[in-house]
């Protein structure tokens, strides 16, 4: 088989309709290196100098469009060419509560990490100074648990 753009265009478009067609939502473009290096692939050959968004606004997919998300330009996604799609609807109105679940959880681990890494930016910091310094620091632990749960 020639993996050639040919070959990687009706790829992206057969994922596109068969995502289409099990979950009403586009094949995001972020799946695409992984399941294309699943069939021994490297897209990047393909497709160089341009990176994969490049190649796929300039390409003439069959049967697929892109479709880009306005508030979050990362989000592009490819959809079959009759269907229409609107990230924000979708992300506006969730079709159920897992969804919702799902989402929160996120923003909490998102925080979690996020005071995570002020405690490590800390202990960097401090691990800077010299041990004479370092004797004079005291820092109470319920304070590092505060900034944690924070």
């Amino acid at each position: 088989m020639d993996f050639d753009e040919e070959w990687l265009k009706d790829f992206i478009s057969k994922r596109a309709k068969e995502t289409w067609d099990q979950t009403q939502s586009p094949y995001h473009i972020s799946a695409i290196a992984k399941e294309v290096h699943k069939e021994g692939v490297d897209y990047r050959k393909l497709i160089s100098p341009l990176k994969l968004r490049q190649w796929l606004i300039k390409s003439d997919l069959p049967d697929a469009k892109i479709i880009t998300d306005p508030t979050h330009i990362a989000r592009v996604g490819i959809i079959p060419k009759n269907e229409d799609y609107n990230f924000e609807a979708k992300e506006k109105h969730p079709e159920n509560s897992s969804s919702k679940k799902a989402n929160d959880k996120n923003q909490t681990d998102n925080k979690n990490r996020k005071s995570e890494e002020v405690i490590l930016d800390l202990l960097r910091a401090l691990s800077k100074l010299d041990d004479s310094d370092l004797n004079n620091i005291s820092i109470p632990i319920n304070a590092l648990v505060k900034i944690i749960r924070s």
